[in-house]
């Protein structure tokens, strides 16, 4: 997580699991990077889709997280979610999902 000059949040990666239909799991890390959607001092939020393309197969990965700041403990903590289909050759192949991962992100 970084924040900028102005003390918002600008950057955030974090890395994830997903738990599949098929009962396999999806493993990737996110990327969020400024403009983020909401962003101050305090709180953040950010939504997006992207695609991945793990050997022979196509992920169209949907992800959104939100933070807020913790003064008390002086931390970041949020929540993250994540929905992928992986697709093959043009069939849905699986569903994988990530519901309310919490996260946080303290000090350095």
């Amino acid at each position: 997580m970084r924040t900028g000059d102005d003390g918002h949040v600008d950057r955030v990666r974090i890395g994830w699991r997903a738990r599949c239909e098929n009962g396999g799991t999806y493993k990737s890390r996110t990327l969020f990077a400024a403009p983020l959607d909401e962003s101050s001092a305090t709180a953040f939020e950010d939504t997006g889709n992207y695609t991945a393309r793990p050997s022979g197969y196509v992920a169209r990965i949907k992800v959104s997280i939100a933070g807020s700041w913790g003064a008390a403990r002086d931390r970041w903590r949020g929540t993250f979610n994540a929905r992928v289909r992986v697709v093959k050759q043009g069939k849905v192949v699986d569903t994988c999902r990530v519901k309310r991962l919490r996260w946080w992100a303290g000090p350095a």
